[in-house]
């Protein structure tokens, strides 16, 4: 298996699927615009993306510029969006043996004392 690209990497404890969420969000976001939100499941954003570039196209020439701001916009923010989406649910570090995070799984409150 290939090792997963440097980044932050989440991990649900509940079902023990991992997601790697890099710079790269970037260029696929750019590259799909809503179809890349909506292939992650965030919803939301996939609709707000999708409204705001269907507004623009109509108010040539300046929807234009607009659709131009909200395509790269969008795209510079997908991993801060894909971050905080990790960490709505009990998420950890993955890749850290010992987290000082209060919030991973790994820490020590959350062991068992024996």
């Amino acid at each position: 298996m290939a090792a997963a690209p440097s980044g932050m990497m989440f991990e649900n404890p509940e079902n023990g699927q991992r997601e790697a969420v890099t710079n790269r969000e970037i260029l696929w976001a750019f590259l799909l615009g809503p179809v890349y939100f909506a292939k992650k499941a965030e919803w939301l954003h996939a609709a707000i993306h999708a409204a705001l570039i269907l507004i623009s196209i109509p108010l040539w020439p300046v929807g234009a510029l607009m659709t131009l701001g909200v395509w790269v916009g969008y795209a510079c923010a997908a991993p801060t969006i894909l971050e905080y989406r990790c960490f709505l649910y009990p998420s950890y570090a993955a890749d850290e043996e010992d987290s000082d995070d209060p919030w991973s799984s790994r820490h020590p409150r959350h062991k068992n004392s024996e």
